[in-house]
């Protein structure tokens, strides 16, 4: 039954890991990640072993069937899909400059090797798969950053389409091969670990603990599993897949090192995947040196570093802070107090912490200053110490500060910079900040404007520009202020996920200056409900999860905007849901 497509919907994102539903939406019958049976195999709940795949002939290049073991395709009332399809020849990745000519199915099971996605120019066209099998997965994940391109290409290029690598997943690897983007996984592994006498855990193999365990038994090899699996759901829908995936890659170098270039392959191809606004329940945990290339940390310090620069008002006098374990920083007892020494002087403030090493006051309500975690010792590393030092460095390339007052307890000397530094205790704080507003002529700003600023701040580091706020007055009361346009609500700051909730009223505006993506739909004359992929005609590529994007028809009239629930990639034939409405037009 060729062509039988899946009944598919999302029910957890983080990055590029997801949750997917098999089935019909209203019951599904199966989750990734899962199980794909192999002759040979066990008999696993349709749950969990949704798939088994068979060879069909001893022919070459082989010939295998794949067959749901429940209802999977619609109009769900039976067993399905069954498809057929041909490996192709397989080359080594060594190869893969070699135009061999390797053939495959295509569609609905695409049989997909390194070799054929350098040379098969046929692939650009193709209808969407419904299932991808990696055919030199073992070979390739050998090639760290040739692997992880090409899982990451497949994913972005392939949204709604499932991810075999056959032969390569573990209990042990299970967590960063979700984080890649691979949605099935087979017993291969763990059959060769049985016959060796080891039990593959998440930790990696090891011998069985006889007065614990008792013998070993392929049921206590498939509890391993089960219990990975069900941690890598949670983890997805907790957003907090990062933290176990760090826990797990350190069971072999090699999978550090895919990690590392995942994370720096991340960051080059401009954060597509990441999330730019999350809800404060949401804690970045940054328990481990592997976060420090995490893209998250280092597109905030490379911004700061690069980027950031403070109201023409703040450049004379720079106040360097520490950090607290409250966030946002100036919710901290500590902070509250240093509040008050410096009360409503023109200053710029900058809190020093580890790993993302600058924090500007304007900037620490934002993701990820406002939500992370991380064990203080008080020592800092040689890593910390360059990556503060650099990002300072930045900022002192583009403004000219006359003085810095360090309370921070970072060790900058007397000068940085070519910058004059003061070191102060509790003792004095108060006293050099008197001291500089009198020698720097520093005057004072009202809570209100200081609050102004701050938004212009932050509609720079998040949109680019702040035109849209041409024009606008503060009203109300701080800190809930609310943003005013010719006499009408334009704008407010949501502090649950630190963003600006935009009103309809706003929205011609927006799209005149360019502050919001966009996107073009074609949606049914009914149409009461979110946008989903049938209905994108067009959108923009830099699109994350939680950006307030532009609604227009194909004629390029503005209909409303909505919140994405889904990066740019998965906007070209995902699934699920991609954006919930917020203004309609």
């Amino acid at each position: 039954m060729d062509g039988v497509r899946l009944g598919l919907d999302i029910s957890g994102r983080h990055r590029h890991a997801r949750v997917f539903n098999l089935g019909n939406r209203k019951a599904p019958c199966a989750k990734t990640p899962a199980i794909i049976l192999l002759d040979g195999d066990v008999n696993l709940p349709e749950h969990l072993a949704p798939f088994v795949c068979s060879r069909i002939d001893d022919g070459l290049p082989p010939s295998f069937s794949i067959i749901g073991r429940a209802p999977l395709s619609p109009p769900f009332e039976k067993n399905s899909p069954e498809w057929v399809f041909t490996q192709g020849h397989v080359y080594p990745p060594s190869l893969s400059d070699t135009d061999g000519k390797s053939t495959g199915s295509v569609t609905p099971v695409l049989s997909l090797s390194l070799q054929r996605m350098m040379h098969d120019s046929s692939l650009v066209d193709i209808e969407h798969p419904s299932l991808i099998v990696i055919t030199d997965a073992i070979q390739l994940s050998i090639r760290s950053r040739e692997f992880v391109e090409a899982m990451l290409t497949v994913r972005e290029s392939f949204p709604s389409s499932l991810i075999w690598c056959p032969g390569l997943s573990g209990p042990d690897n299970i967590a960063f091969l979700t984080w890649l983007g691979v949605d099935l996984h087979d017993l291969s592994r763990t059959r060769q670990a049985h016959a060796a006498g080891a039990l593959l855990t998440p930790n990696g193999p090891r011998k069985v603990n006889l007065e614990l365990e008792g013998e070993l038994t392929f049921e206590l090899q498939i509890n391993q599993w089960k219990h990975e699996i069900s941690t890598i759901r949670n983890s997805i829908n907790n957003f907090n897949l990062r933290e176990l995936v760090e826990k797990r890659v350190l069971n072999y170098p090699k999978s550090v090192e895919q990690l590392r270039h995942h994370d720096y392959l991340i960051f080059e191809r401009n954060m597509k995947s990441s999330a730019r606004h999350v809800s404060k329940e949401i804690t970045l945990q940054c328990n481990s040196p592997l976060i420090r290339t995490d893209p998250i940390i280092v597109e905030w310090s490379k911004k700061i570093s690069r980027q950031y620069t403070p109201h023409e008002s703040r450049q004379k006098l720079l106040i360097l802070l520490p950090c607290s374990a409250k966030k946002p920083y100036r919710y901290s007892k500590s902070h509250k107090r240093f509040s008050q020494g410096i009360g409503d002087l023109l200053a710029t403030e900058i809190s020093i912490t580890s790993p993302l090493g600058l924090v500007p006051r304007e900037l620490e309500e934002l993701w990820p200053a406002s939500n992370y975690d991380i064990p203080v010792t008080g020592h800092w590393d040689a890593e910390e110490k360059s990556i503060v030092k650099e990002t300072l460095s930045g900022i002192l390339r583009r403004v000219s500060f006359e003085l810095i007052i360090n309370h921070s307890g970072f060790n900058l000397g007397s000068e940085f910079s070519g910058v004059k530094v003061i070191e102060t205790t509790n003792e004095n704080f108060s006293e050099e900040i008197q001291k500089a507003k009198e020698k720097l002529n520093l005057e004072i700003q009202t809570p209100k404007i200081k609050r102004q600023i701050e938004y212009q701040t932050i509609s720079n580091w998040n949109y680019g520009n702040i035109d849209w706020l041409e024009g606008t007055k503060l009203i109300g009361k701080g800190p809930h202020w609310k943003i005013e346009k010719f006499g009408k609500p334009f704008a407010r700051w949501n502090h649950i996920n630190s963003s600006f909730s935009f009103s309809k009223a706003s929205l011609p505006v927006l799209a005149e200056t360019n502050t919001l993506p966009k996107a073009k739909i074609e949606p049914s004359e009914n149409w009461n409900g979110d946008v989903f992929a049938p209905m994108i005609i067009s959108f923009d590529d830099h699109i994350r999860v939680g950006d307030v994007v532009l609604l227009f028809t194909k004629d390029d009239d503005l209909i409303g905007s909505c919140i994405a629930q889904a990066p740019a990639w998965e906007w070209n034939n995902g699934c699920g849901r991609l954006a919930k409405i917020r203004h309609r037009l």
